[in-house]
């Protein structure tokens, strides 16, 4: 599956990237992120932050649940605020799972107000468990997530 949402955003580039670049802020405003919670680095080589996360997608009485760890393996910002952050799935066990990729790109919308920007949020999954529930919840979260990003951003930081 791969998905990508857009929404619009009342607060400067610089000020969401910081935000979009942490993925313990995500249960405040993107409904499928219900827990984020950061992990100390597994070995001496990774140095990127990581975090436990749970997402849960929910649909009519059925909900489904999935506890991901995730490494931010990059974080590229640019002097007019604008950038990117991708999130990566990294279990530490020797299992082979099914891959999850989110990329998040920040950019400012030209507008002359220079609290505006727009986000894109990216999602790549490499299993079918997870396909249709997470299409559809994908699907309703996008109207929401920039106004409660929104809000994030103008009431934190």
């Amino acid at each position: 599956m791969n998905r990508t949402i857009t929404a619009a955003i009342s607060a400067a580039p610089g000020r969401v990237l910081e935000i979009i670049s942490d993925l313990t802020t995500y249960p405040h405003w993107l409904e499928l992120v219900t827990e984020a919670l950061p992990c100390p680095t597994a070995t001496d080589f990774e140095e990127l932050p990581a975090w436990l996360i749970t997402l849960r997608a929910k649909i009519g009485p059925f909900a489904r649940s999935k506890r991901l760890r995730m490494g931010r393996t990059r974080r590229r910002a640019m002097p007019n605020g604008e950038g990117e952050a991708i999130f990566e799935r990294r279990e530490l066990d020797a299992r082979d799972h099914s891959s999850w990729v989110m990329q998040v790109t920040v950019r400012d919308r030209g507008d002359p107000d220079p609290n505006q920007s727009e986000i894109e949020i990216s999602l790549k999954y490499g299993g079918s468990l997870w396909s249709g529930a997470l299409e559809t919840v994908l699907g309703s979260v996008v109207g929401s997530a920039g106004k409660k990003l929104s809000l994030f951003a103008a009431n934190t930081g």
